[in-house]
């Protein structure tokens, strides 16, 4: 009889286990989508402050899965357009220039990011969103000065991100959605002319796209 009543409640177990397993799978729901970008990631005040962009346009790719209505995550991939800005660099800095002079320096951002999403639903169409998680990031910075040569080398850094916005579903599998966020930028490095640097400040982005959800 002991044994009959074990056998029982692990086979219980089991059921239930399979049950709570079949409803997360029902409530698991994978998207994906495109947004296009607008992040601001200024240079750090002193020396380099007016030598790099501002602005960075670009795009982001991304697929997330919702395992339950309130709580997914999302791995995506972020692109920006090459920027470029003119800065002048003072007499004796470069080789072989006497006096100053004027250098172009192109950044490119390129990664990538693996967030925690929270969902909360207002109604049956409006979403408010909130993510927090970690990207891998590199930008990738060219000089041309008019003579001589700035030797740089862009190296990749794990940076914190946080996000904040909303969705909006237009049909059961098409929706909008849009976020403002926050990078840690400060932490990017590069080795410029022989020295390791932090060009850059933290970075605020907007972003507005599109997704579909399965």
């Amino acid at each position: 009889m002991k044994n009959i009543v074990k056998g029982a409640m692990i086979v219980g177990a089991m059921l239930a286990a399979g049950s709570a397993a079949a409803g997360m799978m029902d409530e698991m729901k994978p998207y994906v989508g495109v947004d296009y970008y607008q992040a601001y990631m200024k240079a750090k005040n002193g020396a380099v402050q007016n030598a790099f962009p501002k602005s960075y346009p670009g795009a982001s790719v991304y697929a997330g899965v919702k395992f339950m209505e309130n709580v997914g995550a999302e791995l995506g991939a972020d692109f920006s357009q090459k920027k470029s800005a003119t800065a002048t660099v003072p007499a004796g800095t470069l080789s072989g220039a006497s006096a100053a002079t004027s250098v172009k320096n192109e950044v490119k951002r390129n990664g990538g990011h693996l967030d925690l999403v929270g969902f909360w639903p207002l109604n049956d169409c409006f979403n408010l969103i909130g993510s927090v998680g970690a990207g891998v990031l590199k930008a990738k910075i060219t000089s041309t000065p008019n003579v001589g040569s700035i030797p740089i080398s862009s190296k990749t850094r794990a940076v914190g991100r946080i996000g904040v916005g909303a969705s909006y579903m237009l049909t059961d599998m098409f929706g909008l959605r849009a976020k403002l966020n926050w990078e840690g930028t400060s932490a990017l490095k590069s080795n410029i002319n022989g020295g390791d640097v932090k060009p850059f400040k933290d970075t605020t982005s907007f972003t507005v796209g599109a997704f579909a959800q399965f």
